[in-house]
């Protein structure tokens, strides 16, 4: 899927204004209001009750981070449990220098209550090509059938990160981050 924008009525920046965006809520918000591609869906790694379950339209993801396909790219990581679930959204807005802007939005529900903080938006240098590449590998001939056989650890590294369950995820995807401050989409 290739959708242009971001369709949340939220702020569009311009090359008028050096693509800073005006205020447009949390830094997530914001990057998810820039006007770039998505090249794909929105992703899951799915946890249930601390067992790995399942990993939803990760391979598109992957594959354009592996091929360094510019682009906004969504994905999730949840555990969920019989009385709460926690986990984080991650927006990743891969630019055509290779450089990525990326917040972490953790979230939670339920008992037991954990810390999540605020997303702060962030320029991170992505892991090498071949990284991403092996985590394609991983997931060659993974079929994701909910509850069926969960995908390798390498696999599950890849999707989830580190986190667990009753801690929201980190991705393993960068090499370093800094804070960006103000946001802006390029």
């Amino acid at each position: 899927m290739l959708a242009a924008g971001c369709g949340d009525g939220g702020a569009a920046s311009s090359a008028a204004d050096g693509g800073r965006l005006a205020d447009a809520g949390s830094d997530e918000q914001q990057l998810r209001a820039c006007d770039v591609p998505e090249p794909c869906f929105e992703s899951t790694a799915l946890m249930v009750e601390g067992r790995v379950a399942h990993v939803l339209l990760f391979d598109c993801v992957i594959r354009g981070l592996a091929a360094g396909t510019p682009g906004r790219y969504l994905h999730a990581t949840d555990s969920m449990w019989s009385d709460g679930s926690v986990g984080a959204r991650h927006t990743l807005l891969l630019q055509e220098d290779g450089s990525a802007l990326y917040t972490r939005a953790p979230h939670e529900s339920g008992s037991p209550s954990v810390e999540v903080g605020e997303p702060r938006a962030q320029r991170c240098v992505l892991r090498p090509r071949s990284y991403f590449e092996a985590c394609v590998a991983a997931f060659e001939g993974y079929v994701a059938v909910p509850f069926g056989t969960p995908p390798s650890q390498e696999a599950w590294t890849c999707a989830f990160g580190s986190g667990g369950a009753e801690t929201a995820s980190e991705l393993d995807w960068f090499e370093r981050c800094e804070d960006l401050s103000p946001i802006a989409c390029e």
